[in-house]
């Protein structure tokens, strides 16, 4: 991991500053930010945040077809089955099982 200082040397951040000047330097950057036309503001954002936005939907869907995997097990699906028959009883009603006939 690179210190401050370094990396303002590669590039990487326009300005270090101290804790004291922390929340004075970014209001006076989010000012200036706001003062931007709001297209070029609006294409920068989404610039920045392609790569997140692309590998997240990439997740989503490697996270659906491991969910759906989990939840098609036999075993998955004989507890939520069971889950949602004790969910779907009125209040009050005893288990089908516990019911006087």
């Amino acid at each position: 991991m690179l210190r401050p200082r370094e990396a303002l040397a590669f590039g990487l951040v326009h300005k270090v500053v101290g804790v004291a000047e922390l929340l004075g330097s970014a209001e006076e950057l989010a000012s200036r930010a706001l003062e931007l036309p709001d297209a070029g503001r609006q294409a920068t954002k989404s610039f920045i945040r392609a790569e997140l936005s692309q590998r997240w939907e990439e997740g989503c869907a490697a996270e659906a077809e491991g969910a759906w995997e989990m939840l098609s097990k036999p075993g998955t699906v004989a507890q939520l089955r069971s889950v949602l028959k004790r969910l779907s009883r009125r209040k009050g009603t005893p288990p089908s099982s516990e019911r006087l006939s």
